[in-house]
């Protein structure tokens, strides 16, 4: 069973929160509340850890007032474990590392990139990186995806030769993804991907 690549935008307010509690992402992702414990409002000192009386706790955590109640739209081509290499090769037209916004997809396979790194295996990318993001997408084109595809293949040492309608498609879904890209700047959000 292959784990899925799932991108969503989320607002900046939203990015600090799920930073301070990455346990939180897939209730987000989900629209549910998130199940987090309160913490107390100050460390038990020796005394109250021997007879068992411990410190009040916060009664609530801040939750955005504007968190999802429904499970929250995905953006972006259909990435999973299996061939995030070929989408890094498609959007950088390497399958080298690199730096900056085109370090997405290299997350799941490099532990060299430049994303917000929530917990280890799901990452961000804050308002500011996503313009960078965007031009690189906008330099996709169905050429690019037909040589990143052989690239990747002959990486693979896989001997399928792509067809046109194949990486149509698969520009089909990076186009998408610019215009979704270009639309979370016009709102100034930020971007989450986690593994599902």
């Amino acid at each position: 069973m292959a784990n899925y690549f799932t991108i969503f935008p989320v607002s900046k307010l939203h990015l600090e929160f799920l930073k301070l509690h990455p346990e939180a992402l897939y209730d987000y992702f989900q629209g549910e509340q998130p199940k987090l414990k309160p913490a107390p409002t100050a460390k038990p000192n020796l005394w109250q850890r021997i007879t068992g009386k411990l410190p009040p706790v916060t009664a609530k955590l801040n939750v955005p007032s504007d968190w999802p109640e429904q499970e929250v739209a995905q953006i972006g081509p259909e990435i999973n474990h299996r061939n995030a290499d070929l989408a890094h090769c498609i959007l950088n037209g390497t399958l080298d590392a690199v730096v900056g916004s085109g370090s997405i997809f290299q997350t799941w396979f490099m532990k060299e990139h430049s994303a917000i790194n929530l917990d280890g295996e799901n990452f961000a990318f804050s308002n500011d990186q996503l313009p960078e993001l965007a031009q690189l997408l906008g330099q996709v084109d169905t050429a690019r995806v037909m040589t990143g595809f052989k690239q990747w293949l002959l990486k693979e040492g896989d001997n399928h030769e792509p067809s046109e309608e194949e990486c149509e498609q698969i520009f089909k879904e990076y186009r998408q993804f610019h215009a979704a890209i270009k639309e979370a700047i016009e709102r100034d959000q930020a971007l989450i991907w986690i593994a599902c």
